[in-house]
């Protein structure tokens, strides 16, 4: 397991660079994962309109590439198929 305390996160750095990391007023601080729950967006109407067209017109491009895989799987696919079917009909 990695120690996270000031002093082994300085060493590793001074390890690392081969100098003093860090002036002594400077302290790293290191945080868990905290859990936010956003409870409300205060956001006026014509923002909120703005930021779904766009969201929309974003979802264009995206909207494509999944069109397009899907065309080059069934095309694919269907093409096997038809293969499969004419080489056991002769």
């Amino acid at each position: 397991m990695t120690d996270w305390s000031q002093e082994a996160i300085e060493q590793r750095v001074q390890d690392r660079l081969g100098k003093p990391s860090l002036p002594q007023t400077v302290k790293v601080v290191t945080h868990s994962p905290t859990e936010v729950v956003v409870t409300d967006v205060h956001m006026s109407f014509v923002s909120m309109v703005s930021f779904m067209v766009k969201w929309a017109l974003a979802s264009i491009p995206a909207l494509l590439i999944v069109f397009l895989v899907g065309l080059v799987f069934w095309t694919l696919l269907l093409s096997f198929a038809g293969l499969h079917a004419l080489v056991q009909h002769h």
